[in-house]
């Protein structure tokens, strides 16, 4: 008869060194925090550039929206129409927030 293999008793596995208290008064370190990278930064524009498109889709007259755009870095606005064109509003076939500031619009 064959044998069955019995799945494995779970191991406690041992915490990390940086989880593990230092004893007082040793000289060991504390774990630094590390500084935000450009993944980060990246991942944080997204998001910014996701909330405005939802405002603007949002809002429900030109005021609003207006004071959307004079509240909101001209990055997130970038990447918004970047990221979330097809939810960014047109006039005069350009984005609304460009044609605003041109002296063209009337």
């Amino acid at each position: 008869m064959p044998a069955t293999l019995q799945p494995a008793a779970p191991v406690a596995k041992p915490l990390p060194r940086a989880a593990v208290d230092p004893k007082p008064g040793s000289r060991r370190r504390q774990p630094q925090t590390r500084p935000p990278s450009d993944l980060d930064q990246g991942l944080l524009l997204k998001a910014q550039a996701l909330a405005l498109a939802d405002d603007l889709e949002g809002a429900n007259s030109l005021s609003e929206r207006v004071l959307i755009y004079a509240t909101a870095e001209r990055r997130v606005l970038f990447a918004a129409a970047a990221l979330h064109a097809d939810r960014m509003p047109l006039l005069n076939g350009e984005l609304e927030w460009i044609a605003l500031a041109s002296a063209d619009v009337e």
